[in-house]
């Protein structure tokens, strides 16, 4: 009887052997496929964009050529044995070749992309933008000072002037990859139109404004004084001046008339037309 019961247990024993090495083996394998980064204890990061529509073959491949995982194919593998469902979040990823394929693919999934906040001051005048927007790095100064002076961008948004001088709205903003010059200067027109509400536009209409003329009083107001009460005696004192028919006779209306925003006006200055 326990000579029958070892024979068997040797049997059993040759059949289960195997097995566990193979458990163990494929355990291993893919231990060192998806559960080790490419440089054990990195804590360097590295900016990763996924582009708007970009698959996960692509982004496997993209994280390849920039030395975020050994092998593409080991890292597409892991988004198929996983079932990836959700929808991925095109923007910037900080991502580390101390990470695990796992913990990378993990990161791409939660959509927590890297946003750059800019704050637009109110009273910054449209030359100076393109200087706070370069400093995200997210587009040259260049490329923002021309996106800024494009008539073209301005009738593609419907705007009846020379300039975006008014136009483009105060506020923390945040920008996230991809993003270019454009786009930025028509989030910030868009986020000035988004405060116009309907009570605002009867009431223009009731004045007898235009929007553009409204945004030109409240520009001028603005570089008269930053504090709120004085805006409103200011503004006040405009719009009687307006209504019969008298000049501002203001000095940032002549600065912005002679887009002369340095120094001293003088009298010539003054009396120019």
């Amino acid at each position: 009887m326990f000579k029958n019961v070892l024979i068997l247990l040797g049997r059993f024993s040759s059949l289960l052997l195997p097995l566990l090495i193979g458990i163990v083996g494929t355990k291993l394998i893919l231990d060192s496929l998806f559960a080790q980064p490419v440089v054990s204890g990195a804590t360097e990061t590295k900016s990763f964009i996924v582009d708007q529509g970009a698959t996960m073959r692509s982004i496997a491949d993209s994280l390849e050529a920039q030395g975020l995982v050994k092998h593409a194919w080991s890292f597409y593998l892991l988004t198929k044995l996983k079932s990836i469902s959700s929808q991925i979040v095109a923007g910037e990823y900080e991502l580390s070749p101390g990470m695990t394929p796992e913990e990378i693919l993990n990161r791409i999934l939660s959509g927590e992309i890297v946003y750059h906040q800019v704050t637009i001051p109110a009273g910054a005048r449209t030359a100076d933008i393109p200087f706070l927007l370069a400093e995200t790095g997210l587009a040259s100064l260049p490329e923002l000072q021309e996106a800024i002076t494009s008539q073209n961008l301005m009738d593609e948004l419907s705007i009846p002037a020379a300039s975006f001088e008014g136009y483009l709205f105060p506020g923390d903003y945040k920008f996230n990859r991809p993003i270019d010059a454009r786009t930025m200067i028509v989030r910030l027109v868009a986020e000035g139109r988004k405060q116009i509400s309907d009570k605002m536009i009867e009431r223009m209409i009731d004045l007898g404004y235009t929007f553009h003329q409204i945004l030109t009083l409240a520009s001028l107001i603005q570089a008269e004084t930053s504090d709120p009460e004085a805006q409103k005696n200011v503004s006040s004192v405009y719009h009687n001046r307006l209504q019969i028919g008298m000049p501002l006779q203001s000095d940032p209306s002549v600065r912005y008339g002679l887009q002369k925003f340095e120094g001293e006006l003088t009298q010539d200055d003054i009396r120019s037309p």
